[in-house]
């Protein structure tokens, strides 16, 4: 897609390193995607003086007419500004959620997911890998590729871990995504130059395409993430 626009989502409360988080997702979004990619960064809303003042104006004179509307008292949670401003560009304006990690530990996270599914929004699901589950994983496809002589390949599971699997004993019933098989040019870059082709995923990251959900894989030296057996 030609400059897409991209909302990142994680977990912000309680996350004391966040601005850092999802400074780095910005950073990826653009080296992936160009400077004309529109990557939208709700950790930075809060330092926008702008879209802050706008948005208060907008929930004051929304306030003032509910309370006499219906004779009610209305005390706004801070919290809430920045999940109604993900609310709004996430149903009006977005093409791609890029999913942090640790999404999963945020609520406000979930309820955005929920919104992006309302409106069949697509995502791309950063996933960290360990630099020797990579290894271990590109090696043991090669050996199954020369003695198999099946279709081969890596690819990614339900949990997110990665396994390698050939013909005759990929489980369709999962529905595993292709990461990378021995068809794909990048395998014979792979096979000509390991070490290079290592490094360089490792420094790049590798974007991995699908229909409805996408995997930006980031190789770590140290990670809790290992390979799947």
């Amino acid at each position: 897609m030609n400059n897409p626009t991209i909302y990142i989502i994680g977990k912000i409360k309680n996350n004391p390193n966040y601005q850092e988080d999802f400074a780095k997702a910005e950073e990826r979004l653009t080296k992936i995607f160009g400077e004309k990619a529109r990557i939208i960064n709700p950790a930075l809303f809060q330092y926008d003086d702008d879209l802050m003042g706008i948005y208060e104006d907008h929930i004051q004179k929304l306030k003032e007419h509910l309370e006499q509307r219906f004779d009610l008292t209305i005390n706004p949670h801070e919290e809430y500004k920045y999940m109604d401003l993900s609310m709004f560009l996430i149903s009006s304006a977005v093409d791609y959620i890029y999913v942090l990690p640790n999404s999963n530990e945020s609520k406000g996270a979930f309820v955005e997911t929920i919104l992006a599914d309302k409106y069949d929004k697509k995502y791309i699901f950063e996933v960290n890998i360990t630099e020797k589950s990579l290894e271990t994983a590109l090696t043991s496809m090669r050996i199954a590729k020369e003695t198999t002589k099946e279709k081969v390949g890596i690819y990614m599971l339900p949990n997110w871990n990665l396994a390698v699997l050939w013909e005759s004993i990929y489980p369709k019933d999962t529905h595993p995504i292709a990461i990378l098989t021995d068809e794909d040019k990048m395998y014979e870059e792979y096979l000509a130059n390991p070490e290079e082709f290592i490094k360089s995923i490792k420094e790049n990251g590798w974007l991995v395409w699908g229909d409805e959900i996408s995997f930006y894989l980031v190789v770590q030296s140290n990670s809790n993430i290992v390979l799947s057996k």
